[in-house]
């Protein structure tokens, strides 16, 4: 038996917020990842890679914050 969701709206700006902590914790744990000791048979290239990806994160969430 399907349950019914309560018949509200939610605001725009908590909708927002919501999404936000949402996208925060996922960069978040990215950049953790990213950031994580390297296994040793990483090569440099592949490191520089992961390093240009965590700054390009970086500087997006703080454009937006």
């Amino acid at each position: 038996m399907p349950t019914e969701l309560p018949d509200t709206t939610a605001s725009a700006d908590r909708v927002r917020a919501t999404l936000q902590e949402i996208v925060r914790l996922a960069v978040a744990d990215m950049i953790a990842r990213q950031e994580c000791e390297a296994p040793p048979d990483t090569s440099d290239p592949d490191l520089r890679r992961i390093d240009g990806q965590t700054d390009r994160i970086r500087d997006a969430q703080r454009a937006r914050d």
